[in-house]
């Protein structure tokens, strides 16, 4: 580890015994540069369970370096896991732009494997896009490749504008990487009628905008904003009183997914 070049704050606290330097600089993990500590001893003392996370925390600040690159030009892909599965997002705004969402080791209501259009907007999307003679060898090769992906749980979604993508899906992406308040708070009126309309959970409580997660991925949309670091977002989800159960849910951890961005305000 090496001298802290990194923190911004007026003070940092020491990941493995909580001191904080007010007058000093501490200590900063040199693989993930994301860990502080106030003396080698407590580096030791914290490597045996950091070194299980230095690498992917690494992995995600270079991930994230590129996501903000690439944002400069509307374009951007990121990849994500967790115990449940993946997911994955191609996204390429503008005119000519065919986006692609791919959900991994969960599959829900009836959902099939393969490579399907996220919606009718979409295939409609892509009709025009693509011309009424390239458009029906487009569907060939989707066929063909879902073909391949029978009995699996893998599945693909592809849309040429958010605007064609079910309420749903617009209000997680916007609270996640599209990082878009706007188009969030737009969204989610339709989001609770879905949850209003889709009855009781199998096991007969009530469902909340908690209840609504990321396929594959299994993150609501507080705990989404929370770890991809969207503070506006974050904090209007923890405050409005539509969203804010997220924030008490005892299978929910957003406050975790904010300490693991690093962010105090947060």
């Amino acid at each position: 580890f090496q001298p802290n070049a990194y923190a911004k704050l007026a003070y940092d606290i020491c990941a493995w015994c909580g001191k904080a330097e007010e007058t000093e600089d501490l200590m900063i993990c040199s693989g993930c540069k994301n860990i502080f500590y106030c003396s080698s001893v407590c580096q030791k003392a914290a490597y045996p369970e950091h070194k299980l996370v230095c690498e992917q925390m690494k992995q995600d600040r270079k991930d994230s370096k590129k996501e903000r690159k690439a944002g400069k030009k509307g374009d951007f892909s990121i990849s994500e896991a967790s115990g449940t599965g993946s997911f994955f997002v191609e996204y390429h705004p503008g005119p000519g732009g065919v986006s692609f969402l791919i959900y991994s080791g969960e599959l829900r209501g009836g959902e099939e494997p393969g490579q399907f259009f996220a919606s009718d907007g979409a295939e409609e999307g892509m009709k025009r896009l693509l011309g009424p003679q390239k458009f029906p060898l487009f569907c060939r090769r989707m066929e063909e490749e879902s073909s391949k992906n029978m009995g699996t749980l893998k599945r693909t979604e592809m849309f040429t504008s958010v605007d064609e993508l079910n309420a749903i899906d617009q209000f997680l992406l916007s609270c996640g990487p599209l990082d878009d308040i706007e188009r969030a708070k737009d969204a989610l009126p339709y989001v609770l009628h879905q949850i209003h309309i889709s009855g009781l959970k199998p096991d007969g409580s009530i469902p909340n905008i908690g209840d609504i997660t990321v396929r594959g991925y299994n993150l609501n949309a507080l705990e989404w904003a929370s770890r991809r670091g969207n503070y506006s977002i974050a904090e209007w989800l923890a405050t409005d009183s539509r969203t804010k159960v997220m924030l008490t849910r005892p299978d929910s951890a957003p406050v975790a997914w904010g300490c693991y961005t690093n962010r105090v305000e947060l």
